[in-house]
């Protein structure tokens, strides 16, 4: 993983500084997004859901 991110650090910086900001924001998005699924996951896992845990398809289906 150390190699991995060492390798990515390397890419990025050969970027332009304008690409670099495109991507960090672009990776600050996705990160929250894989972040409160897992945290909705967790929640699911561990018995303290709330409905809206759960997509639109299934709150329907429990309704």
């Amino acid at each position: 993983m150390t190699k991995l991110i060492l390798e990515t650090k390397e890419q990025i910086a050969q970027l332009k500084e304008e690409q670099q900001n495109a991507l960090a924001i672009y990776l600050q998005k996705h990160l929250a997004l894989i972040l409160q699924q897992a945290e909705r996951e967790k929640r699911i896992e561990e018995n303290t859901y709330t409905i809206n845990d759960f997509n639109e398809e299934t709150q329907q289906a429990i309704i």
